[in-house]
């Protein structure tokens, strides 16, 4: 029974890149019978594979950061606030909560000047 090798080297990425789309071409490993050494490897399989990415100037970063920063991050529902001012030390006390999960997401320290 002849040999059986795989040539690892032979593997090649052959990419085209565009703007906001690449296409990558991938190419299996290679078998090639060792008792043959004059026959050319043979392709099993190719694999194309298409990625797209977002565009990402068509996004509103304002609108997203305001939206994490009034929504749970794990249930995705709004957020209840409470402020409690210390007005000797001169700074106020946030703490967020998420009624649905029941669970304090953030607490945050502001100074009064």
């Amino acid at each position: 029974m002849p040999q059986v090798e795989t040539k690892a080297a032979d593997r090649a990425f052959e990419g085209r890149k565009d703007f906001g789309r690449t296409t990558v071409k991938l190419l299996q490993e290679e078998v090639m019978d060792s008792s043959e050494k004059t026959s050319k490897p043979q392709t099993i399989a190719t694999i194309d594979v298409n990625i797209q990415f977002p565009n990402f100037s068509e996004m509103n970063w304002n609108e997203e950061a305001l939206y994490d920063h009034l929504h749970c991050c794990l249930c995705g529902s709004e957020l209840q606030f409470h402020h409690k001012a210390n007005r000797v030390q001169n700074f106020i006390t946030e703490e967020a909560s998420c009624p649905s999960c029941k669970i304090k997401t953030r607490e945050s320290a502001h100074t009064i000047q």
